[in-house]
């Protein structure tokens, strides 16, 4: 179930929902709370509770003293922000992570109500949990632990008899196959040769070649300018 992923240690749970799950949101929510035997919770704004000292720019968001571990379901948040400008939200979730009776806090985000873009994503940077609603059939799940180290996985969707079950997908992990070099892509000059410039390299004949050909004998023609030494240089090493 993904009440056992989503009801945990991670103390801000963020989901964002890309398919349109909103008006059904809390209940859900309150769904997997059960599950796990957590009914202990309230849902924010709740404007029957006792205030606490945390000021609104628009309106007074009222916070209930706790005397025990309660989880806190926030309204979507595209309703928040009807009442409450970004800013205003971003404290209010700061403020409920700071508060020590507060076990968890649930804040769904349906992106395609939120006109401002930026709002998702500082949320999600505030988050321990993000939870994703990519489709129907699946959802990721990326986590902040406290020690920094963040996860990232990715389920199969599936809602049987009313309860979400979901199955971890592990994608296969497939080697590159690596890249054919062409030798002509690595300089500015040509290498291989085509047909025509192939014959007439092979009908060059090199010099020692030619010399092959008369027997290999060298044979040395002084010019005029030589200065020819009949005298043997050795002549006083007795050799």
């Amino acid at each position: 179930m993904i009440s056992n992923i989503v009801v945990s240690q991670q103390k801000f749970v963020l989901f964002v929902d890309k398919i349109g799950f909103e008006s059904a949101s809390e209940q859900v929510i309150k769904s997997w709370l059960g599950e796990q035997k957590r009914n202990s919770f309230f849902v924010l704004p709740d404007r029957s509770a006792e205030e606490i000292d945390f000021s609104m720019k628009k309106e007074t968001c009222k916070i209930p003293k706790l005397n025990q571990q309660t989880d806190v379901i926030l309204q979507p948040l595209s309703q928040l922000l009807l009442s409450y400008n970004a800013s205003s939200v971003f404290q209010l979730v700061n403020k409920l992570k700071k508060t020590q009776n507060v076990r968890q806090i649930f804040l769904w985000a349906t992106v395609r109500n939120i006109s401002e873009h930026f709002v998702v994503p500082f949320l999600q940077y505030m988050s321990d949990m993000t939870v994703t609603f990519s489709d129907f059939r699946n959802l990721s799940i990326l986590m902040r632990k406290p020690g920094g180290l963040v996860t990232s996985k990715s389920y199969v969707l599936e809602l049987v008899d009313g309860v979400f079950n979901v199955t971890e997908f592990k994608k296969g992990v497939k080697s590159k196959p690596e890249p054919i070099v062409n030798p002509e892509s690595l300089g500015t000059f040509k290498i291989n040769l085509d047909e025509e410039e192939q014959v007439v390299r092979n009908a060059l004949k090199l010099p020692y070649e030619r010399n092959a050909q008369n027997g290999g004998d060298i044979i040395y023609t002084p010019d005029a300018d030589d200065d020819f030494d009949e005298e043997d240089p050795d002549e006083d090493l007795y050799i």
